[in-house]
């Protein structure tokens, strides 16, 4: 735990305070033990002296052997406090003593000799004093404390002096420089100059570096706060980038791989042309992965991406993602081969996706950067002790390997091993990288070896944590729906709203479709709809504005007739944000595209569910057989197209409908030079080219959409021409190989 800060004037109280206690007590035991041995030795130079001053008279009382003379001496002697006794004696044995205790010892007694009063030359006696030892150093002790307590007060005093002229001199200096170091923080808004105080010493020129600092701290934090902020509109900007790059790609290519789906459904087509389709789907659903790996790499930058944990099917999830490739390899003669060692557990407790997204991206560099020779997949365990266990996974190809200095790089986001490698084989340059955060996420490492033009080798490990046997999957039985719904869909792009549509009038529901969320609020004031499908992002209001409106009774003039109704949201933003948006808007559930049939399915089913037990009256379903709704519906396969005929034209004739408005409209915004509205019906007609194959139409129109969103307007205008005369030839019908 952190302690609490001590001010600087604290510690330089507790330093002197301290410093000055033990100085002090040293000083006073010093002075004491001085003043003491100096108070004995004057006591014992005093009774010398006083044994000098009463020698004539012990002189005089000796010689004569006058007793009383003696006494008076003796009286006058033990009236000193330190005098215990005295004692006179002559050669020839006369002796007189007195003293404060009886049977006193005076052989340690003090003494001074006596002589002849008549010639003072002959030695007669002498005079013994015995000192009061205890009583000398009591009266030492006495003065030595008076004199200590004396010394105590004078550093005491002096103590006081230092510390306020100390606090004076320095400790205010130095706390006014730390207030104002204090303030400087990011956002605090305080600014505290230090005022220039002694300028000609230290104390001086501390300040005025402190104001210096000050300075220079506001400046760089300024700086540092415009870069968070720019940061910050950086990341919000390229979170924008990510969920408009996915509407605006996703959408079409939804609708490429629903149109896909819808004309696998004929089981008239011919092997040969349901293999085609079959080939174009998986390479519609191999560009989605590359979206996805985009998002996914977003994800895991902002540390939102979360692994799953469940049992699977370890050795089966190896083998089927070499599998994926085995067709691709056998074209390029080349030979995949898997072997994956008897100790790797059949089953395991982990993420499979992920690590199916690992094996898939490694597997398919390597076939990609191989043009002879094999690539092998192998597995193995290894024992990491504590019951803990690890696999390494190894690929390893007989490709064009990879340059010693480019290897370091090569998990680095956006990077190929030259530049050379991208123009040739294609690529992001995100996979590698992606590959190397989701094995560190999932608690393992990955590297390479490679020699350039023999091949390489890439390896990683995860920790396995052996699983169950996992439940096989129950297949659903897709029933016809009890009921019918009447549905709204709100979707602005032409070849979606066929996909839907055709979708639910399948399944037997009447459906109404709009172009944007203005005329989603008259349908909803106009009619009464068990769903809405509403699409995020359209032209002159989006869905989720159009739901918020529709969510509060609608205007005065468009009022709802339910603003309850169920609204599903139907986008190509899959971001974790933007399903968030949709519910706060008010949004039941959200929907992706290219939208999952079986998902469609399930939510109208729901949706009925729901209804009836609201009271609402549904219109019951008639029940089909397979071949009368086949009957109903006319599917027929054209023997050469991939798509069925009635299909086909439908979305051409659609597209045609529309070019005439979207002319007029696209000439309306280059006369008030609206940039954003004429890029927007641009990037529409683009979209729909491309869609019918349009080839010509398709690039022109991009082309324009960039000169559009340049605001170059002579340059677009130049080329409307073109556009026209390309426009004028999707009149024609679209023809099929017979």
């Amino acid at each position: 735990m952190k302690g609490k800060r001590i001010s600087l004037e604290r510690r330089l109280v507790s330093y002197v305070g301290v410093g000055w206690l033990l100085f002090s007590v040293i000083a006073g035991a010093v002075s004491y033990r001085l003043a003491y041995q100096n108070q004995f030795a004057a006591e014992q130079a005093f009774q010398q002296q006083l044994l000098r001053t009463v020698q004539a008279q012990a002189e005089v009382a000796v010689f004569a052997r006058n007793t009383k003379i003696a006494e008076d001496l003796f009286e006058g002697l033990l009236t000193n406090p330190t005098v215990l006794g005295a004692r006179i004696a002559s050669n020839e044995g006369y002796v007189e003593e007195q003293g404060k205790r009886p049977q006193l010892d005076f052989s340690k007694a003090a003494s001074y000799p006596l002589y002849s009063p008549v010639d003072g030359k002959q030695k007669i006696g002498a005079i013994f004093l015995l000192q009061d030892d205890a009583q000398i150093a009591s009266l030492a002790a006495r003065t030595a404390f008076s004199l200590t307590a004396w010394l105590l007060l004078q550093i005491v005093i002096g103590t006081v002096l230092l510390f306020a002229v100390s606090r004076a001199v320095m400790g205010r200096p130095i706390a006014a420089l730390a207030a104002a170091v204090s303030a400087i923080r990011p956002g605090s808004g305080q600014r505290v100059p230090v005022k220039e105080m002694h300028s000609d010493d230290e104390i001086g020129l501390l300040s005025h570096q402190t104001n210096a600092l000050i300075e220079a701290a506001e400046a760089a934090m300024a700086e540092s706060e415009r870069a968070k902020q720019v940061a910050e509109g950086s990341n919000q900007a390229k979170g924008d980038f990510l969920a408009l790059m996915s509407h605006e790609i996703r959408t079409p290519l939804s609708a490429v791989i629903g149109i896909l789906d819808l004309a696998l459904r004929d089981e008239t087509l011919l092997a040969r042309t349901r293999e085609q389709i079959e080939h174009g789907t998986i390479n519609a659903r191999s560009l989605l992965k590359i979206i996805n790996d985009l998002l996914d790499f977003s994800k895991i930058e902002g540390g939102k991406l979360s692994l799953e944990a469940i049992d699977f099917a370890l050795v089966q999830c190896i083998e089927e993602a070499a599998d994926v490739f085995q067709h691709g390899a056998a074209r390029k003669t080349l030979r995949l081969q898997v072997d994956i060692a008897a100790e790797v557990p059949a089953f395991a407790h982990g993420d499979p996706t992920r690590l199916r997204q690992v094996l898939i991206n490694l597997i398919g560099n390597a076939l990609k950067f191989t043009e002879e020779g094999e690539v092998v997949v192998t597995a193995s365990m290894r024992e990491l002790g504590r019951g803990r266990r690890e696999m390494e996974v190894a690929i390893r190809d007989t490709g064009v390997g990879i340059a010693a200095e480019a290897l370091p790089r090569l998990f680095n986001k956006f990077e190929q091993s030259d530049t050379s490698m991208a123009r040739r084989f294609g690529g992001t340059g995100l996979g590698l990288a992606i590959c190397r955060q989701l094995v560190e996420l999932m608690g393992g490492r990955i590297w390479v070896a490679s020699t350039l033009g023999e091949g390489t080798t890439f390896r990683f490990t995860m920790p396995v944590l052996e699983g169950s046997r996992p439940t096989p999957p129950v297949l659903e039985e897709r029933l016809q729906h009890s009921h019918c719904l009447h549905i709204l869909v709100a979707e602005d792009f032409v070849t979606n709203q066929i996909i839907i549509r055709s979708l639910l009038e399948d399944m037997g529901h009447v459906v109404q479709v709009v172009d944007n969320g203005f005329q989603a609020i008259e349908a909803v004031a106009e009619n009464d709809y068990d769903l809405v499908l509403m699409d995020g992002r359209m032209p002159e209001m989006d869905g989720i504005t159009a739901t918020r409106i529709i969510r509060a009774g609608g205007p005065s003039e468009y009022a709802a007739r339910e603003p309850g109704l169920p609204i599903v949201a139907l986008t190509a933003n899959v971001g974790e944000a933007d399903h968030r948006r949709y519910m706060a808007a008010g949004m039941n559930e959200v929907m992706t595209k290219p939208v999952d049939e079986l998902a469609l399915h399930r939510l109208l089913e729901r949706i009925i569910t729901a209804r009836l037990t609201l009271g609402v009256q549904l219109i019951p379903q008639a029940v089909y057989s397979e071949r009368e709704l086949d009957l109903q519906f006319d599917v027929q396969a054209s023997p050469a197209s991939g798509l069925p005929p009635t299909l086909t034209e439908l979305a051409r004739q659609a597209f045609v409908g529309e070019i005439p408005a979207r002319q007029a409209e696209l000439l309306a915004a280059m006369g008030e030079q609206d940039a954003d509205r004429a890029g927007r019906l641009l990037h529409s007609l683009r979209g729909g080219a491309a869609q019918l194959g349009m080839d010509a139409l398709r690039d022109t129109c991009a082309e324009l959409e960039a000169y559009a969103d340049a605001k170059r307007w002579e340059r677009l205008e130049a080329a409307l021409p073109r556009l026209d005369a390309l426009l004028k030839m999707t009149r024609e019908p679209i023809r099929t190989d017979s």
